[in-house]
């Protein structure tokens, strides 16, 4: 499997602070891609998963990248604007809301908020 920095969608030293977007769905996919717009503005390296994949395969697919984050987003969370946050190191888990993913992330990496 080829590496995120090889296929030129992360450098390795972004790879510590990766978040990889998981969709379930077709409008999931399109909030996720203007989420790792504005999670890449704040200095967050983010990958949206591709491919009609389970969500175990994207998870994996997540473990391999080396990210740091995976945030799940389902036609559930989107109806509630919220999202599902992992840390794929610690396997802590929280529910944020969507327009506050890149404050909440920043705050769990100790940088400032944007």
């Amino acid at each position: 499997m080829l590496t995120l920095e090889k296929q030129g969608l992360a450098r390795a030293e972004d790879q510590a602070e990766l978040a990889f977007l998981v969709p379930l769905g077709w409008e999931a996919k399109r909030e996720l891609n203007r989420l790792a717009e504005r999670l890449r503005q704040t200095g967050v390296a983010a990958v949206v998963g591709s491919g009609d994949r389970s969500l175990k395969s994207l998870l994996r697919q997540a473990h391999s990248s080396g990210a740091r984050w995976a945030l799940v987003l389902g036609d559930q969370e989107l109806e509630r604007r919220s999202i599902n946050v992992r840390n794929l190191r610690t396997s802590e888990q929280w529910v944020v809301p969507l327009d506050d993913v890149p404050a909440a992330l920043a705050e769990r990496r100790g940088a400032p908020p944007p």
